[in-house]
Formats: C-alpha cells, sequence, structure tokens
C-alpha cells in the first residue's frame, strides 16, 4: 500500500495504522484492545511502532521517563491477523540482518550522545551513508537486543536522518557559514554496510541505549528496516 492510498483509506473511514512495514485495520479491534480504546482512537493514521515495542508511551516523559508496554507474542500474532497490507512494498528494505558495532567508526560526540555505526559483513541495499530518497527520511530502523530468553529481547526505533551522521551536519554548517558548495562526495547515496544512528544514553537497564553505549564484547544486534510512515510524500 502507497502512502497516498493509506491516506485515502483514512479519509473514507477506515481506522488504519502502520506497524514496522505492516498497515494493520483495527477498526473492528479499537474496542477490544486490552490498553483502552483512548489510546488506538488517538493513533489512528499513525506508526505506533515505538509504542508497541515499548520504546515510548503515549502519556510521554513529564515526569521523568515514563516506562512504555512491550507487547506480547500473543499481541504480535493479533496484529499478523490484523495486517491488511505491506507499507510502501518498493522500498528496499532488510530483516533480521545481523550487524555488530564498528568500534573504529563510532565516536562519542557529547556525554551520553554517540554516533553509533552498526555494521554487517555485505554490503546492504538498505544502508546508506546518505539517503537522496525523501520518502526514507523520517522512516526508522529497529534494532534488536536479543537475550537468552524471549522475555530478554529489546526492541528499539531509530529514524533516519542524514544531517545526525556528524560528517554531513559538518559539511553542510561549513557550506552555510562559508557561502560556499558543499562537497558532493559526502553525498554517496550507494549501498553500505553501514548504517548509522546518533542517540542518547537513556540509562535504562531495560533498554537498549545503554547497551549500546556500554557494550565490552562484540555482542549481535538484529536490524529490520527501513520502516513506518516517514516524512516523505
Amino acid at each position: 500500500m502507497s502512502r497516498k492510498e493509506f491516506d485515502e483509506a483514512l479519509k473514507m473511514g477506515r481506522q488504519l495504522m502502520i506497524l514496522d512495514n505492516l498497515v494493520i485495520d483495527v477498526t473492528e479491534f479499537i474496542n477490544e484492545h486490552p490498553g483502552g480504546r483512548f489510546v488506538m482512537q488517538h493513533n489512528v493514521g499513525e506508526d505506533i511502532s515505538k509504542f508497541f515495542f515499548g520504546g515510548y508511551c503515549l502519556e510521554g516523559n513529564l515526569n521523568g521517563i515514563s516506562p512504555g508496554h512491550k507487547h506480547s507474542a500473543y499481541a504480535r500474532l493479533i496484529v499478523n491477523d490484523l495486517a491488511i497490507a505491506i507499507y510502501e512494498r518498493e522500498i528496499p528494505t532488510t530483516t533480521g540482518q545481523t550487524v555488530v558495532i564498528s568500534k573504529e567508526k563510532s565516536m562519542v560526540l557529547a556525554p551520553d550522545i554517540m554516533h553509533v555505526v552498526l555494521e554487517t559483513q555485505q554490503t546492504e541495499e538498505a544502508f546508506r551513508s546518505y539517503y537522496d530518497d525523501d520518502r526514507l527520511l523520517g522512516k526508522h530502523f529497529r534494532v534488536e537486543w536479543c537475550g537468552m530468553l524471549e522475555a530478554d529481547r529489546v526492541n528499539r526505533h531509530y529514524t533516519i536522518s542524514n544531517t545526525m551522521n556528524p560528517k554531513i551536519y559538518d559539511t553542510l554548517v561549513n557550506a552555510l557559514q562559508t557561502d560556499s558548495e558543499p562537497d558532493s562526495r559526502i553525498f554517496s547515496s550507494q549501498p553500505s554496510q553501514f548504517v548509522r544512528f546518533t542517540l542518547k544514553n537513556y540509562k535504562q537497564p531495560k533498554g537498549l541505549s545503554f547497551r549500546l553505549f556500554d557494550e565490552v564484547q562484540e555482542h549481535p544486534y538484529l536490524i529490520s528496516g527501513p520502516f513506518g510512515k516517514g516524512l516523505g510524500h
């Protein structure tokens, strides 16, 4: 289902949401949701991925960091029944790709802020140093830390943003300050074996960021995406 088809279905009254790369129809389920009707109503037409996997909660962090609700495997089965389409199927994605932290390319930018570079063994079509397709901006990758037990698994979503890459940010700032053309070589959109995120360490034991910051051994992660609604038209 394209973004246009998704938006048109919403205008016709269908109650749709996006969960990673799935379009789900909650029209019949909205009154059966164990968490209540309110949270469902306020997310019709939205990307609910970060809520579903427990990274965020609807109430926000007004009184400190609010723990999200990590849905069960049974909830995932319900989602599969509600799924009606793949969202923007034509965009290259990867699913369950194994990656490790590239310690050589990752860098600390400030206290508790780090530019993390994850590396796979081969070039991946979905990984780019620079994303020139505006449909991808605002989409996310889902990164999963795999514990020994299913209950130990942690999933978090990190948004695609070209300017969160320090090299690209510095190049653009320099171009603005000097009123010059930026070095076009930095804007390579060729497939890569690296994927990059700039993130904050929230220091939550059940989260993912502190694991990426404090990783001593090269623990593998699984990455999937790009998924979600994004900012493009």
